[in-house]
């Protein structure tokens, strides 16, 4: 143990940051990222990606198989026929008596519309459960195509293991065996000077590709199967083989993986190994949880570094690396801060929390309009549903008008729903590529990482205008009122919970400007907040220090520290400004040529005189006596 003072204040600092400070950011992270994984299943019951429970069906088909729905669509047909009929007797009437032939529809067109809607009446019953069940497969295939994106994206890949390979592997396991035979074995000193013995076997594995997979096993129960290749992968995963650690400096992660192998030597004689391997495609739950992607997005980095512990995983992070996989597969947890701490390293520097407190706050907000619009797309397909005969029913009199304009109406509230949900989807596979450390959009930092910022944020809004573009896309003019009257986004936006929903984003994502530079400078940005006459915060407080303490010039007192809203008194007011009616460190309201004072109550200009032009006011004559 080093003797050095400063050694041991370095290791007492960094033993409060991780088990007080990063742990803190670290649980108030994986409360939002929960928080996320609750509404998500609420949202997938709701978009029809996921059963109900009680009665193992989709929400939207028990509401359209209910009875009463059924009888009230019946008589709603009913009543649809006769209005059939009739309207067709009056189209029959006026083309009997147009004289200037203005009804364009023959004879023959009126009765093929009016067995048409006829026909459409009957059929809609079938028509509509075949819709609701297309669009919940849709759905849901569109869930599972985002949630396997990598994993397509690579393709079914698989590793042949040689003898070179099992060589390697073998002369880990020796060299960790013969280190696990010491008394000390878990002195830090033994377990890193075995990890640096086994670096380059370690090296040669991953130049081979080993490592580019993550070893999973199970038995014929789902039991995980611990594996020669599934050790390997642990220690290789713990930090970066490349480099010597230093051998008397405590490594958790090394330490853990070396452990976990030594244990598993000692306890298994018999330990499988793998002859080949092809990459999983499946996970151990139906969907992948969203706030288990924006947890890992989080360990991905903020443009320069990574949150990996073995850095070969910083350079380019993905979802589906060796690190991650377990992670996003669920085989690890990441509500458990032990295993995190294993893989990743929780340092505010490390890990990027802002980007996962806001983008969380963003997507809880977008998911309480997924979720108010999937229960307003509920209804508003019923309403469709049960007013569609009477609609079918003038088809004989406007040759399909309203018929086009309840179609247009209707599909929009059956393929709406997606828009929200496939643009979050994006954003989730747009922010690791932004984050990438291994993407340089310039090669000054501070213009990286603005750009860096402009490209989160201008991906956020682009979310809310999903629905807008879908819809255009779907519908004319013929159904634009149908639409607006079915959007419940802005009924969201404007209630009590999505009011108090919307306000908390924004002060989470006002947060970090307003430390930086006060409400001035968050309202500069951000459009919003106090549009305070002085920079405050980090920046405000840098900008008025040196006032503070130089308070002889006229820069110094006006952005010098004021006691109860006054400037230190400390400059008088001019003498050659005749009419000075104020004189002291304010000025009064003096219009002398050379200043009333430093900050001037009049305001006129920065040396408080009659200039504006921003000229700092002379140094005042020493004053006379008048008074004899």
């Amino acid at each position: 143990m080093s003797l050095n003072p400063i050694d041991w204040f370095k290791e007492g600092l960094n033993y409060f940051l991780y088990n007080f400070v990063y742990v803190l950011f670290y649980y108030l992270e994986i409360g939002i990222c929960m928080f996320i994984d609750w509404i998500q299943e609420l949202m997938d019951i709701f978009s029809g990606t996921a059963q109900v429970s009680s009665s193992s069906d989709y929400l939207i088909n028990i509401f359209f198989s209910n009875g009463a729905i059924t009888g009230v669509y019946w008589g709603m047909a009913a009543i649809g026929v006769v209005l059939a009929f009739l309207f067709a007797i009056i189209s029959v009437i006026r083309k009997t008596f147009d004289s200037y032939e203005k009804v364009k529809m023959s004879f023959g067109q009126i009765f093929t519309n009016l067995l048409k809607s006829i026909l459409l009446m009957l059929g809609l019953n079938i028509g509509m459960s075949v819709i609701i069940m297309g669009t919940n497969v849709l759905m849901q295939q569109v869930v599972y195509v985002f949630d396997h994106a990598d994993e397509l994206s690579n393709g079914k890949d698989k590793i042949e293991f040689t003898d070179e390979h099992y060589a390697a592997m073998a002369r880990i396991f020796n060299t960790i065996g013969n280190y696990s035979l010491n008394p000390s074995y878990k002195n830090r000193y033994n377990i890193n000077s075995c990890y640096n013995d086994i670096r380059t076997d370690l090296n040669y594995l991953a130049d081979q590709g080993v490592f580019d997979f993550y070893y999973e096993t199970v038995d014929d129960k789902n039991n995980v199967i611990v594996t020669w290749q599934s050790l390997l992968q642990e220690v290789a995963n713990a930090e970066d083989y490349t480099k010597e650690i230093p051998v008397d400096v405590y490594n958790e992660g090394v330490s853990n993986a070396l452990y976990d192998v030594m244990d598993a030597l000692k306890n298994n004689s018999s330990i499988p190994v793998l002859q080949s391997y092809e990459r999983i495609e499946t996970h151990n739950s139906s969907k992948v949880k969203l706030g288990k992607v924006l947890f890992l997005i989080g360990t991905m980095g903020n443009g320069i570094d990574a949150a990996a512990k073995n850095d070969v995983y910083n350079e380019h992070p993905k979802l589906d690396d060796p690190v991650r996989a377990p992670f996003y597969r669920e085989v690890k947890n990441v509500y458990k801060l032990g295993d995190v701490n294993k893989s990743f390293d929780i340092a505010l520097h490390k890990t990027n929390y802002l980007i996962v407190y806001i983008a969380g706050a963003m997507m809880l907000f977008n998911m309480g309009i997924v979720i108010v619009n999937c229960v307003a797309r509920i209804f508003n397909l019923l309403f469709l549903y049960v007013i569609a005969p009477p609609v079918f029913a003038v088809l004989p009199l406007d040759d399909g008008g309203k018929l086009k304009q309840w179609t247009t109406a209707f599909l929009v509230q059956a393929f709406s729903v997606f828009a929200t949900v496939i643009s979050m989807r994006i954003y989730l596979i747009f922010l690791p590529v932004i984050l990438d450390p291994g993407l340089t959009l310039s090669q000054n930092v501070i213009v990286d990482m603005v750009g860096r910022v402009i490209l989160i944020f201008a991906g956020l809004e682009a979310i809310s205008k999903a629905n807008g573009i879908l819809t255009g896309i779907l519908a004319d003019n013929a159904g634009w009122q149908s639409i607006s009257a079915g959007d419940m986004s802005n009924y969201f936006k404007g209630s009590l919970a999505g009011s108090m929903l919307a306000r908390t984003t924004a002060t989470v994502n006002r947060t970090p400007l307003k430390i930086l530079g006060g409400a001035k400078l968050s309202h500069k940005i951000t459009g919003s907040g106090d549009n305070s006459k002085y920079t405050g915060g980090v920046l405000g407080f840098a900008m008025r220090l040196p006032g503070a303490f130089t308070g002889h010039t006229v820069s110094g007192a006006k952005k010098g520290i004021k006691d109860d809203g006054k400037m230190i008194n400390y400059m008088k007011g001019g003498s050659n400004g005749g009419q000075a009616s104020g004189g002291g460190a304010a000025g009064g309201a003096g219009k002398g040529s050379s200043g009333g004072g430093a900050a001037g109550d009049a305001g006129r200009g920065p040396s408080g005189g009659s200039s504006s032009e921003g000229r700092e006011a002379a140094i005042p004559p020493q004053q006379r006596n008048m008074g004899g």
